[in-house]
């Protein structure tokens, strides 16, 4: 079956190397916003268009799409416009991956090669996986979160909507993480996470606050129609730390002592 690839970046990248290893899905090609991919290639595919060009690969019976975009709220703004003009959004599963047969997972899934996801372990929609990640038994991550490589989720965690879990952050058994939380790469997290905060460190700690995902806060590019889907808004980092934060936590961080 026909697919599109949304995002001509990093992410677009591996989910194609994903669908190269499977036979049910036929990539046409990528859409993107970017204007220097206009009417060129990548990874020898064609940029049909942009994102807002969904709506006219629907018509012209493209039947499902895959939104490869690292940013939590582009991604979801994508998605749910796609699944809004009736394309298949499937799950894209590497086949190094080692899955439990009783794992659930919904629509738009991608789980990079080497991810391990454990028994009793629910999975929502559109959620990146990344490259050696692991989810281990009994485990709850929902929708539109990503998940960077290295990172690994102990048992019995909960992971709200729109969650970014950092590369090589460690998360420890039976914690609660909140919606739209970024927990930074490295961190060790051994509490729960509130909504809407910033997390670094080890142990982790909240940095900032950032602003709320809802109705007051529309979702990344909705307002431009189709959403940002420009190579130079696919960076995976949701809200890089700024300079004078990253002095200031390096400042403040002390070794451990035990």
């Amino acid at each position: 079956m026909d697919i599109v690839i949304v995002g001509a970046a990093g992410q677009g990248k591996v989910v194609l190397d994903i669908l190269s290893t499977q036979t049910r899905w036929k990539p046409v090609g990528f859409l993107d916003d970017s204007p220097s991919l206009k009417d060129s290639q990548f990874c020898g595919f064609p940029v049909l268009g942009p994102a807002s060009d969904l709506a006219r690969l629907r018509k012209e019976k493209i039947q499902a799409a895959i939104i490869a975009i690292g940013n939590n709220r582009v991604r979801a703004s994508l998605f749910q416009k796609a699944r809004e003009l009736g394309f298949r959004l499937p799950t894209v599963i590497h086949p190094s991956a080692v899955i439990a047969k009783d794992v659930s997972m919904g629509d738009g899934v991608q789980v990079s090669p080497g991810a391990v996801i454990v028994t009793g372990s629910r999975l929502g929609n559109n959620i990146v996986l990344n490259t050696s990640i692991s989810v281990d038994h009994d485990c709850l991550v929902s929708d539109h979160c990503y998940i960077a490589p290295g990172a690994h989720l102990a048992g019995n965690v909960t992971v709200g909507p729109f969650t970014w879990v950092g590369m090589g952050a460690n998360v420890l058994q039976g914690l609660k993480i909140g919606t739209n939380v970024l927990l930074g790469a490295g961190s060790v997290l051994l509490s729960d996470a509130e909504d809407d905060t910033v997390i670094v460190g080890v142990p982790g700690r909240v940095l900032r606050r950032q602003e709320k995902i809802g109705n007051s806060s529309p979702l990344m590019g909705e307002d431009q129609g189709g959403g940002d889907t420009r190579s130079s808004a696919m960076n995976p980092s949701p809200s890089p730390l700024p300079q004078g934060e990253r002095k200031n936590l390096r400042k403040s961080t002390k070794p451990i002592q035990f």
